[in-house]
């Protein structure tokens, strides 16, 4: 569907776990290559024999397949959307290229965010909304799993060369096994061995997490793993789902959290910061928050929701509503009567829209309209977790973990009279 060429049939050496990169048609390699295929490189000193270019890359890494579904000189426009949901789009967090804002995928929504550019020339992956901004391994760092992936200056460096094999629908990081590799089942017309480079990382959606904000990050490449598998398709357009959005804010004190994981908790402690609270409060708020969202890991409960169908007391009176507004957020509110009455607070329709819960800005501005009126009004000591948890949970539940994480946010908060700068 996009002319990419199938994998060519190789025997790799059994040691390397790794896979060979295709994707280039058959007039990418001259007619003195003795494959005339994708996937077919020499040496280095052979690259420059066969005319370089879609051949090799510039840093003389031999690397065949074009990162393409189809050359998009034109402009042409993609979305990269994962097999493991594919109504979620790999995604700039509100479509801002700063260098260094990380990659996600959120529910595709036709924004600017969402879309790529794939420039067979340069081999690069460009974002449609500055097309000087590429996608970059952090630090060329290929061996890092779960290197989580952002955009940065188009700037030829080893991290920003991708290919992308049609048939596996896996996108390769093309310069993470930089050494060739022999393919015994493949001979040059003198009889020698022909060499093909591999690639050791993939793109992959950290953690199976197929949820709006799940990390998109780079991982040892597993053919057989759903998490590396993705669709190009022609980027659509609006009126879709609201916009992902904007990067988080940058660190400071009172951070127990990095990757994905502390983005959502930056969400949340500057919109804590900036609302007053501070100290002992501050750290009970974040903590009760952390419990409550799995230590940041997700933002909506990870139980179906069923169980709380046909719960009037939480506004649940059509069929369906369990489910529809089961915990969402960092504060996981739950039932039809709570995503009616705190969207209101924050001027969000909560109710017919109930995944809005889920985005950290909007999950920060419910947890702190929560707080002030569900538990603040009650409690004088915001050291006594014991006596918080009720306005949260309703009961005690977890318990041991809020008291360990307040303990924890208590050591980083720092004192009464600290400010706290995020």
């Amino acid at each position: 569907m996009f002319g990419l060429a199938g994998p060519t049939t190789m025997l790799l050496r059994a040691a390397v776990l790794a896979s060979c990169l295709v994707g280039a048609t058959a007039g990418y390699c001259k007619a003195s290559s003795p494959q005339n295929a994708c996937g077919v490189c020499g040496t280095e000193g052979e690259c420059g024999n066969w005319g370089g270019g879609y051949d090799c890359l510039a840093d003389k890494d031999p690397s065949c397949g074009s990162p393409a579904p189809s050359p998009s000189g034109g402009g042409q426009e993609f979305n990269i959307k994962p097999l493991a949901n594919e109504g979620m789009c790999l995604d700039l967090p509100g479509g801002d290229p700063k260098d260094g804002n990380k990659l996600w995928i959120w529910q595709c929504n036709g924004e600017n965010s969402q879309k790529w550019r794939f420039d067979p020339g340069t081999w690069q992956i460009r974002f449609a909304g500055d097309t000087s901004k590429c996608i970059d391994v952090p630090g060329s760092n290929f061996a890092q799993n779960g290197n989580q992936l952002w955009v940065w200056d188009c700037n030829g460096q080893k991290g920003q060369y991708w290919g992308y094999d049609g048939t596996s629908k896996t996108i390769y990081a093309s310069n993470s096994l930089a050494a060739e590799q022999n393919v015994n089942s493949t001979q040059k017309a003198n009889g020698s061995k022909l060499q093909s480079p591999l690639a050791s990382a993939c793109m992959d959606l950290y953690g199976g997490n197929a949820n709006n904000g799940g990390a998109v990050t780079v991982w040892g490449c597993s053919n057989d793993d759903n998490n590396q598998k993705w669709d190009i398709v022609p980027a659509g357009g609006g009126p879709g789902p609201s916009p992902s959005p904007p990067p988080s804010p940058s660190g400071g004190p009172c951070r127990l959290y990095s990757g994905t994981k502390g983005d959502r908790e930056g969400y949340l402690l500057k919109g804590a910061v900036d609302h007053g609270y501070r100290s002992t409060e501050l750290a009970q708020f974040m903590a009760q928050c952390a419990h409550e969202c799995d230590s940041f890991n997700t933002m909506t409960e990870y139980a179906s929701g069923r169980e709380y169908e046909g719960r009037t007391d939480l506004g649940n009176t059509h069929p369906g509503d369990g489910v529809r507004y089961k915990g969402r957020g960092f504060i996981q509110i739950t039932g039809r009567a709570n995503y009616r009455t705190f969207g209101g607070y924050i001027g969000q329709d909560l109710e017919g829209n109930p995944t809005l819960a889920e985005r950290p800005d909007i999950a920060a501005q419910v947890a702190l309209q929560y707080w002030d009126r569900r538990v603040k009004p009650y409690i004088s000591d915001w050291s006594n977790t014991y006596r918080v948890t009720p306005y949260i949970n309703g009961g005690h539940n977890g318990e041991a973990d809020r008291e360990s994480k307040f303990a924890q946010y208590q050591k980083v908060c720092g004192s009464a009279t600290q400010d706290i700068v995020v």
